[in-house]
């Protein structure tokens, strides 16, 4: 559980150094560059960003591998396995992703295409859908984005004061109890454990004083009251529920 959880943090970075790199790469196709080259180009401009960011998430990560004492023992799984994920997306988008992207064509995608002939259909409408939806992402970008960045850049006052506001908003809105802060939060279980601690003494003084009917008794009778009161609450939680002594 531990090392899945690992994953699935670090799959949000591995899967942008993927994106960095091809995006990159796609760019330098756009300026007219042979496939080979753009991929080289592209690999080679991001790479240092890439490697950066790849380094500092290591980084970020290296000191749980020194905890200490049992919580060490398991919390160690977590930056062992995000390091060598890590590692591993560096070299894949550096050598192995560019290697791809460099193939214009290839045997392999001649039988791929000559295979999946019969769904040449689906692919021309992507390809129509992903043009049309290119051309009116363009357009928002000359006609909205672009206005709006250089809108900011001549006033980047605005840009810091309103940062701050909602920074102050946030403290406030927790300070204020609208937004609560609940590190583990109760939970309702379905079964009541109980655990009776004698006076020292024998055991047939303990059987006499308190025997085991009077102990099941009043347990038995706050279960049946839990019940009907869980049952009238959530009608749709037939769990079974019990004592345990």
């Amino acid at each position: 559980m531990l090392s899945m959880f690992a994953f699935m943090m670090a799959l949000g970075i591995v899967v942008d150094d993927a994106i960095v790199t091809g995006e990159n790469i796609y760019a330098h196709r756009e300026k007219g560059k042979r496939f080979t080259q753009a991929a080289i180009d592209g690999t080679i401009e991001v790479f240092p960003s890439v490697l950066g960011s790849i380094l500092t998430s290591i980084i970020a990560f290296l000191p749980l591998m020194f905890v200490s004492g049992l919580m060490g023992k398991f919390i160690a799984v977590l930056p062992v396995t995000i390091i060598a994920m890590l590692a591993i997306s560096l070299f894949e988008s550096t050598f192995i992703l560019p290697g791809h992207l460099a193939h214009e064509e290839s045997t392999f995608y001649r039988v791929i295409g000559f295979v999946l002939y019969p769904l040449k259909p689906v692919v021309w409408f992507f390809n129509w859908l992903n043009k049309h939806s290119g051309i009116l992402l363009d357009r928002f970008i000359e006609s909205v984005y672009i206005k709006i960045v250089e809108f900011l850049f001549r006033f980047p006052a605005i840009v810091v004061s309103v940062a701050l506001s909602v920074l102050i908003l946030s403290f406030g809105f927790v300070q204020a109890g609208m937004i609560p802060f609940v590190i583990f939060p109760k939970l309702d279980k379905n079964d009541v454990r109980a655990k009776i601690v004698y006076q020292d003494g024998n055991a047939e003084c303990r059987h006499r004083c308190c025997p085991q009917s009077d102990l099941k008794r009043p347990v038995e009778t706050v279960a049946a009251k839990y019940k009907i009161d869980r049952r009238r609450t959530h009608p749709e939680d037939d769990a079974p529920h019990g004592w345990i002594c």
